[in-house]
C-alpha cells in the first residue's frame, strides 16, 4: 500500500487544525474577560476613533470601529476572528522562515508549529485584547516578507514592494507597540538573505544598511513620537528602566540581568515544564480527564501527520545555517523582551504577565526547534518529539480555556441575577461591591460590564453607571460621611463619572450562597455581612433600581445569550424586586413555583421576602414556619428575622394571630419583646 504523503503546500491547513484543537474547541462556551470589557464598551459607545482611549494606538482604534460593525456584541464572532488572526500570523511565520532558510524546510515547519502553540502565553481566550497582538504580528511578518521579496526584484516592482513593506511596518506600530523590539531583527534577516551574495563582508554590510535605513528611520521616528511628542494624560507604559539606569547604573544593570535570566528561563524552560507539573494532574474533574485523554490521543495522530510531510529540501539543518539560526533566535528572544524590561515589567512576575511573552515567541520557537534538531538527529524521532510537545501544549491551552469557560458561566449568571433583581437602574447610579465583580472582571472593567449589560450605546466618555469596590476605599468613610453622601469622581483616561453613595446599590456576593444580595437600608441589622458594609447599606437608595417600565434586554442577550432557568436565585431575585414595590401576590406565586420545583435557598437570608409576603397576606403560621426554617438554615439570619418581626408588631398592631406567631418567634429565636 502506498503511504499517503502531505505536500508542503498543505501545511497551512495542518496549522489551522492545530490552532482549532488548541484554541477553538471551547470557543462556543467562552466570553469576555479583563480588558475585553473596556474594549467592547468603547466599541459600543464610540462614534469615531477619537473616542477611544488608545490615542497611542490610532490604527487599533480605527480597526476596533470597523471590526465592531462586523462582529457586534456577541463574543462568538470575536473568538473565531481572533483564532483566524492567530492562524494568519502562524502561516506568515512559516513563509518567513522558509524564505530565510530555503534549504531547511523541515526546520521551518518545526518553528511554525511551535510558534502556533507556544505555551508561554495561555490567554488566547481573551479575544478582544489579544487579537490586537496577532494583528500586529500579521503586519510585522507581512512587512518582513515584502522586504525580503523586494531584494530579488528590480526597478518599479522593487520600489513597490519596499513601499508596501514600510506601510505594513507603520501599520503594525500604530496598532500596538508590542513588537517594536523585533524591528531590530530586520538587519539580521537582511544579512541572512544576502550572505551568499558576491563580495566581501564590508560590501554586504553596506548592502544591508542600504536596504535597512528606511526601516531604521521609520522606527526611530515612531519612538520619538511615542516617547516625546505624544501628549497623553498619563503614560501607561513609562520607560522605568531608563530612569533607574540614570539614577543607579550599576544596581539597575544587575536588576536587569536578573530579570532577563528569570524571564528567559520562564519562556524556554518553565513554559514547557509546567505542562507536566504534578499539580495539573487532576482526575477529580471530568473535564480535566477529557483534556488529558485528548492530549494523549493526539500524540500518535500528530506523529503520523508530521511523519507524512514531504519536504522540498533535505531533512535537518545544514551546518552552514546553524550560526544564523542561533543568532536570529537569540536576538528574537532578547529583542522581544527588551521593551517590557524598559517599562519595568517581567514575564515571570505578576498575574497574567505571560501576555508579555508574545513578542518573544518567535525567537523562542527558533531556539527550541534548533535544540531539538541538535540532539535528535533522526527525522522520525523528531516527529515524535514534536507530536509530544504539541499535544502537551494543546492540553495546557485547553486547561486554561476551561478555566475561562467556568468563569464565563459565572459571569453570565451574575449578569442575569442583576437583570432579575434590577431590571434597570437610574442614570448616575453607583454599584458598590465588596470587591471584584468576578474573577477576570475587576475594577474599571466591572463598570464597563455593567454599562454594557444595561445597554449604554452612546457617549463613550460618560458612562451611565460605575462600579466601586467598598474595600478598601469606602470602608474608611464614617457613618456621618455616608449619611451626607460620599462623592465618587472618576477620571479614567479622559472618561469621567461623578456619583454619590446616596444614589447607590450594594451588590454583595455571599460566600455561602450562589445568589447575589442587593443590600437595602434594612441590612443595617444583617449579621451575615461585615459591620462596615451593614452601616453603608442603610444609606443606599433602593429607588435607584427601576422596578417597572419597559426594559431593553437586547445588549444583555447579545452578550450573554438567551435567558436561562436561574433556579432558586432567579426566584429570590424576582421576589426581592417584588418586595421593593410591595407586590406580595407575585412573591407568593414565586414561592409556590419554587416549592413545586423543589428549589431551596442556601442561606436563610433569602427567605426574608417570602416571610414578609406571608405576613402581609395574613398567613402568620406560614410566616412563622418560614422564619424558623430560615434560622435553622442560617443562625446568623436571626437579627434580620427579628427586625422583620419587630416591624410587623408596629405595622399589624392588635392582631391576635400575629401576636401568637410573634410569641413563637421570640421563644425560638430569642428576639426581644415588643
Amino acid at each position: 500500500m502506498t503511504e499517503i504523503s502531505i505536500p508542503e503546500g498543505k501545511l497551512p491547513l495542518l496549522y489551522l487544525v492545530i490552532c482549532i484543537l488548541a484554541f477553538g474547541l471551547l470557543i462556543p462556551f467562552l466570553g469576555y474577560y479583563w480588558d475585553d470589557w473596556m474594549t467592547l464598551y468603547f466599541m459600543n459607545t464610540s462614534t469615531s476613533p477619537a473616542d477611544f482611549i488608545s490615542v497611542d494606538r490610532p490604527l487599533q482604534a480605527l480597526l476596533n470601529m470597523l471590526e465592531f460593525r462586523i462582529f457586534g456584541l456577541s463574543p462568538l464572532g470575536w473568538h473565531i476572528f481572533s483564532l483566524i488572526l492567530r492562524w494568519g500570523a502562524v502561516v506568515l511565520v512559516w513563509l518567513t522562515i522558509r524564505r530565510l532558510f530555503p534549504s531547511a524546510r523541515e526546520f521551518a515547519n518545526w518553528v511554525t508549529v511551535l510558534f502556533a502553540i507556544y505555551p508561554s502565553f495561555l490567554q488566547q481566550s481573551s479575544p478582544l485584547v489579544y487579537r490586537q497582538q496577532w494583528t500586529t504580528y500579521i503586519f510585522y511578518l507581512l512587512s518582513t516578507l515584502l522586504m525580503l521579496a523586494a531584494i530579488e526584484q528590480k526597478g518599479s516592482r522593487k520600489l513597490l514592494l519596499f513601499s508596501l513593506s514600510l506601510g505594513s511596518m507603520l501599520s503594525g506600530l500604530l496598532t500596538t507597540e508590542y513588537l517594536v523590539g523585533l524591528e531590530m531583527l530586520r538587519p539580521i534577516m537582511l544579512w541572512i538573505t544576502l550572505r551568499n551574495k558576491e563580495g566581501d563582508w564590508r560590501e554586504k554590510v553596506r548592502a544591508v544598511f542600504s536596504l535597512w535605513w528606511p526601516y531604521l528611520l521609520l522606527g526611530a521616528g515612531y519612538i520619538v513620537w511615542r516617547l516625546f511628542l505624544l501628549q497623553q494624560p498619563e503614560d501607561p507604559n513609562p520607560p522605568v528602566l531608563i530612569y533607574q539606569l540614570l539614577a543607579d547604573p550599576l544596581g539597575s544593570l544587575f536588576g536587569l540581568l536578573q530579570a532577563a535570566a528569570q524571564d528567559i528561563a520562564a519562556i524556554l524552560w518553565s513554559a514547557w515544564a509546567d505542562l507536566i507539573s504534578p499539580e495539573i494532574i487532576n482526575f477529580a474533574s471530568g473535564s480535566e480527564v477529557l483534556i488529558w485523554i485528548l492530549a494523549l490521543l493526539l500524540i500518535p495522530v500528530l506523529f503520523s501527520l508530521f511523519s507524512r510531510v514531504k519536504y522540498e529540501s533535505t531533512y535537518g539543518i545544514p551546518k552552514r545555517l546553524s550560526l544564523a539560526i542561533l543568532i536570529l533566535g537569540a536576538a528574537g528572544l532578547f529583542l522581544g523582551l527588551i521593551t517590557i524590561w524598559i517599562i519595568g515589567e517581567q514575564v515571570s512576575v505578576g498575574a497574567f504577565s505571560d501576555r508579555l511573552s508574545i513578542p518573544a515567541m518567535l525567537g523562542a520557537s527558533l531556539l527550541v526547534s534548533y535544540v531539538v534538531f541538535a540532539f535528535v538527529p533522526k527525522p522520525a524521532s523528531r516527529s515524535l518529539v514534536l507530536a509530544i510537545l504539541v499535544s502537551l501544549a494543546i492540553g495546557g491551552h485547553l486547561r486554561q480555556a476551561n478555566i475561562y469557560r467556568f468563569n464565563w458561566k459565572t459571569q453570565k449568571d451574575i449578569a442575569w441575577q442583576f437583570h432579575w433583581r434590577a431590571p434597570s437602574l437610574q442614570p448616575g447610579t453607583l454599584v458598590i461591591g465588596e470587591g471584584a465583580l468576578a474573577n477576570y472582571v475587576d475594577k474599571y472593567n466591572a463598570a464597563f460590564a455593567i454599562n454594557l449589560w444595561y445597554g449604554q450605546n452612546s457617549n463613550a466618555r460618560q458612562p451611565v453607571y460605575w462600579h466601586e469596590s467598598f474595600f478598601p476605599r469606602l470602608q474608611n468613610a464614617t457613618p456621618n460621611n455616608l449619611a451626607r453622601g460620599v462623592m465618587i469622581d472618576v477620571d479614567f483616561y479622559g472618561l469621567t463619572f461623578t456619583g454619590n453613595t446616596l444614589q447607590s446599590v450594594i451588590a454583595y456576593d455571599p460566600p455561602e450562597s450562589p445568589c447575589w444580595w442587593f443590600l437595602t437600608p434594612r441590612d443595617v441589622n444583617n449579621a451575615e455581612i461585615r459591620p462596615e458594609l451593614a452601616i453603608a447599606a442603610q444609606f443606599t437608595d433602593p429607588q435607584a433600581i427601576i422596578a417597572e417600565g419597559e426594559i431593553d434586554m437586547q445588549s444583555l442577550t447579545e452578550i450573554v445569550g438567551t435567558e436561562p432557568d436561574g433556579g432558586w436565585c432567579e426566584v429570590f431575585q424576582k421576589a426581592s424586586l417584588a418586595k421593593q414595590v410591595g407586590d406580595w401576590q407575585t412573591i407568593l406565586t414565586l414561592w409556590d413555583d419554587a416549592q413545586n420545583r423543589g428549589l431551596q435557598p442556601a442561606d436563610g437570608y433569602e427567605l426574608l421576602p417570602f416571610i414578609e409576603a406571608f405576613a402581609f397576606s395574613g398567613d402568620w403560621n406560614a410566616a412563622a414556619e418560614l422564619s424558623l426554617q430560615a434560622y435553622q438554615i442560617s443562625p446568623l439570619s436571626q437579627t434580620m428575622i427579628c427586625a422583620d418581626w419587630e416591624q410587623f408588631s408596629t405595622t399589624f398592631r392588635n392582631n391576635a394571630e400575629r401576636e401568637l406567631a410573634n410569641e413563637i418567634i421570640e421563644n425560638s429565636l430569642g428576639c426581644s419583646s415588643e
